[in-house]
């Protein structure tokens, strides 16, 4: 009798734990599929803006070839419209640098600014074939889409004195054979970062099962960040003075000589926002926002992040719809606008850096300057 009561006893105890457990197992939340932000990101994002980088870019090398040819004002002027769409195109692209993408340093051959004049007006001065390959030789402050901005435009913005430095130069013909082979080695080096992108390391990315830092989480965020953090300090705040010693220096300006460096800053946000929200388009594609949303659930949190992301961003959209074209335009008559804008960059830093690193539990490990 003593043994069956005990069996009894025992019977009980093991189904009230597996109740127990069924029960918990049903009220915790099913989980979240980071792969499938992922591939969405993939999908929408990455691959169709390098594919569109390289089409652009492709589209320069021969506005840049027919120039060459025939240089006149129209056809320079169509080829300083396409270099502006490239650059455009670009900014989407470029904080899009982490795993496989990183290592491979294409992004250093296709964009570091400021170009060294100095080293470019050296190889002019030489006698050396000038081509892709000798492109390819070269350091990368002597090539890709700033150095080309360097030939296409003039700081003063007076395209006479382009047009004059392929006409009546005593360097003339080697001013043309320099800006085509920049051209065509930009092409060769955008179509190698798209096939990275787009035969490879998407669906690695995407497909990426590792943990902690290599997690594709941990480096997604990583690069928006320090993404985030060299817009801030780069492209706001050494031209401005807020960083560094220099003062007000407006030759520290991305693309200052084509007047985008505003523009730029416009096409890096939209990047940001895209990543975040899963998509360009407001299609409810699954993204940052939601996985982030999710983990403020689970952690109980009261602060709702997501939101004020949201609108943070409209905020800086606002901030930059209100500035002139130019940066340098608004320097003279929206200096306040600027530090407006600037102070507002800072906060958006300051969300995805502590408080959505935080919410996620990933560590920061980059900053502006282990960028380009």
């Amino acid at each position: 009798m003593k043994k069956y009561t005990a069996f009894l006893l025992c019977s009980f105890l093991v189904w009230t734990l597996s109740a127990c457990k069924k029960k918990q197992d049903a009220e915790e939340p099913a989980g979240f599929d980071l792969t499938e932000v992922f591939q969405g990101l993939s999908e929408q994002v990455f691959i169709p803006n390098h594919s569109s980088f390289t089409e652009q870019v492709s589209l320069l090398k021969e506005k840049v070839t027919s120039f060459s040819n025939e240089p006149t004002s129209a056809t320079l002027e169509a080829a300083q419209m396409q270099w502006k769409s490239s650059i455009s195109m670009w900014e989407h692209c470029e904080a899009l640098k982490f795993g496989k993408i990183s290592t491979s340093y294409i992004h250093n051959k296709i964009h570091i600014w400021p170009t060294n004049s100095a080293f470019i007006k050296g190889f002019i001065f030489g006698d050396d074939l000038l081509n892709s390959d000798f492109i390819d030789s070269k350091g990368s402050s002597s090539k890709g889409i700033p150095a080309l901005e360097y030939f296409l435009f003039d700081e003063a913005g007076n395209n006479q004195t382009v047009l004059d430095s392929f006409l009546l130069s005593a360097y003339a013909q080697r001013n043309l054979d320099y800006m085509v082979a920049l051209a065509e080695n930009l092409e060769k080096n955008a179509r190698k970062l798209d096939d990275l992108w787009s035969k490879s390391y998407a669906q690695e990315f995407s497909g990426n099962t590792a943990t902690g830092l290599l997690s594709s989480e941990s480096l997604l965020l990583n690069a928006l960040t320090s993404h985030i953090e060299r817009v801030l300090n780069t492209k706001i705040g050494k031209p401005l003075g807020y960083v560094g010693i220099n003062g007000l220096d407006l030759s520290l300006l991305e693309s200052k000589r084509s007047g985008e460096s505003l523009h730029n800053i416009r096409n890096n946000l939209k990047l940001v926002k895209a990543c975040f929200f899963g998509s360009y388009s407001d299609e409810g594609m699954p993204g940052l926002d939601d996985y982030l949303a999710y983990k403020i659930a689970q952690n109980g949190t009261q602060k709702n992040v997501v939101a004020e992301i949201k609108a943070q961003i409209e905020t800086i959209q606002k901030k930059l719809d209100q500035l002139p074209a130019t940066f340098s335009e608004a320097v003279v008559s929206n200096e306040n606008d600027l530090e407006s804008l600037y102070e507002e960059w800072k906060v958006l830093l300051r969300l995805f850096k502590v408080d959505m690193a935080n919410e996620l539990s990933v560590i920061i490990t980059v900053s502006e300057n282990d960028g380009d």
